[in-house]
């Protein structure tokens, strides 16, 4: 594989099986949900999640998803330095 091809399987075949095998709720119980809700609406319940609630619990699951991203990037840009290392090469 060359090229696009190469870049193309590290995004979908490695980045893609990271982030499939990343399970949202093993790190947070439905319990520590209920609670942030709980805590975000204090003494009024609400129909919908509070905005803070929501953010704090989204930016746990982003930040798990930081490493496999940046280690994704670093692969592709190894990818395109020796795609244009062998097109400088006649």
């Amino acid at each position: 594989m060359r090229g696009g091809a190469r870049v193309s399987y590290i995004l979908d075949t490695l980045f893609g099986t990271t982030i499939r095998s990343v399970d949202p709720f093993d790190t947070t119980a439905d319990r520590d949900i209920c609670m942030a809700i709980s805590n975000a609406n204090g003494h009024q319940q609400s129909l919908f999640v509070p905005e803070q609630c929501f953010h704090g619990l989204v930016k746990r699951q982003i930040a798990r998803l930081e490493r496999p991203a940046l280690e994704t990037v670093e692969a592709i840009g190894a990818e395109m330095n020796r795609m244009a290392v062998s097109e400088c090469i006649f």
